[in-house]
């Protein structure tokens, strides 16, 4: 018996600068976060901007801009 996986999160997310459409279809970035205490990670888009990106409580893909870390 094969199992079947159903999901109906949002992948796709826009950089918080450029507004360029990306998506996470194959879960990188989501195994990323879930490595991550903070179930964040950083991504680069290629404007060159770093920015954070994490999934919210409904499981949708969420980028956001990131603030001064020290």
């Amino acid at each position: 018996m094969k199992n079947l996986h159903i999901s109906f999160a949002k992948t796709e997310y826009k950089c918080p600068y450029c507004n360029k459409k990306n998506d996470d279809i194959d879960d990188k970035l989501l195994d990323k976060c879930n490595k991550n205490k903070s179930n964040c990670t950083k991504v680069k888009c290629d404007c060159g901007k770093i920015f954070g990106f994490t999934y919210n409580i409904e499981g949708n893909a969420v980028a956001f801009k990131l603030g001064n870390i020290k």
